[in-house]
């Protein structure tokens, strides 16, 4: 795998799966941290800098916001680097891969698909290329995500936003109460209000929007990024996060790469895949993420490798070394 681990045949490991989570607001302070500091973050800094011809770090200081290109190289980063800790030091052997959203570009190079200096450009260009393309159109649109509304909740709430003129499209669940929706920023209020009137309760506002089918020329732009780089079979299989359907080969790794922009994420669908593979543990490399707080994460026994964990570590506490905390 691109983090010199091994794919394990064993029955144990057979039963432990390495999820790459969506992207969350980190900001600097934690990352540019734990990037210059952890001596795992300072070897594949070093290689991303010679991968992308500049220093990460430096661009990433100037670049400021939560989701710009530098940022999401920067969490890419260091999520390849929080698994290389993970394999090292707390000895994860997984037998497949999860990568819910953004962390589809870590697993890419996890799994072999491309080397890591590869998938950074890789993640460096679909940046790019999404700021690019909502500069010129769909800039307006923004993904809204809140809680505590039941699947046939969220039906209702959409139909009658979309009578009062404001059209939503689904962006996915993180859990089956925990959804996102996209509009135009115009729509929001509305859209809070709603969900507040439902009995729910009101999360993050995240732009560039995400995972809606309006985004499909967004994607269709994506695919001729793609095209310049040459994937190949992943060397662990990778749980889809839009199905739960099992990924082993270059071409339908491709496909969910490019169903990322326009295909609504599914993560209880694909919790649920996890759990039909046996898998009783799940190894979550990457700063602090809703995916491991949510009820349908519950079904494994958790461990959390953050930058914060991983700190800790490296300034001398041996709780720290094999992960950030275990939990169910």
């Amino acid at each position: 795998m691109g983090t010199n681990g091994s794919v394990a045949n064993s029955p144990a490991a057979v039963r432990t799966a390495v999820v790459f989570p969506g992207m969350a607001q980190a900001g600097f302070p934690v990352l540019g941290r734990f990037l210059t500091l952890d001596p795992f973050a300072g070897a594949r800094v070093a290689e991303a800098d010679d991968a992308l011809g500049y220093s990460l770090l430096d661009r990433y200081w100037d670049d400021g916001g939560d989701y710009s290109v530098q940022a999401q190289v920067a969490f890419m980063v260091a999520s390849t680097a929080l698994a290389d800790r993970a394999v090292t030091e707390g000895g994860l052997v997984p037998g497949v891969c999860a990568a819910p959203s953004f962390g589809h570009k870590a697993a890419v190079a996890f799994t072999g698909a491309l080397p890591f200096g590869d998938a950074v450009r890789l993640t460096s260009a679909l940046a790019v290329c999404e700021h690019e393309y909502f500069a010129e159109r769909q800039g307006d649109l923004v993904t809204h995500s809140f809680v505590r509304v039941g699947v046939d909740e969220v039906a209702d709430l959409r139909a009658e936003l979309a009578e009062a003129g404001h059209e939503t499209a689904p962006s996915g669940a993180l859990d089956h109460d925990f959804h996102l929706l996209t509009l135009p920023r115009d729509g929001l209020d509305a859209l809070k209000a709603a969900v507040s009137a439902a009995g729910g309760y009101n999360m993050q506002t995240m732009w560039p929007p995400v995972h809606a089918p309006v985004l499909r020329p967004l994607r269709e732009r994506a695919e001729r990024v793609l095209d310049g780089f040459a994937l190949t079979d992943p060397l662990l299989p990778v749980v889809s996060d839009v199905d739960g359907s099992l990924v082993t080969t270059a071409d339908a790794l491709r496909a969910m790469l490019l169903g990322t922009f326009d295909r609504p994420l599914d993560w209880p669908a694909a919790a649920a895949a996890l759990a039909g593979l046996g898998v009783g543990t799940a190894w979550f490399p990457g700063p602090e993420s809703p995916f491991t707080r949510v009820r349908c994460s519950r079904a494994f026994e958790l461990v959390k490798v953050d930058p914060k964990g991983a700190l800790r570590a490296v300034l001398g506490d041996p709780a720290a070394v094999s992960g950030s905390g275990r939990s169910r």
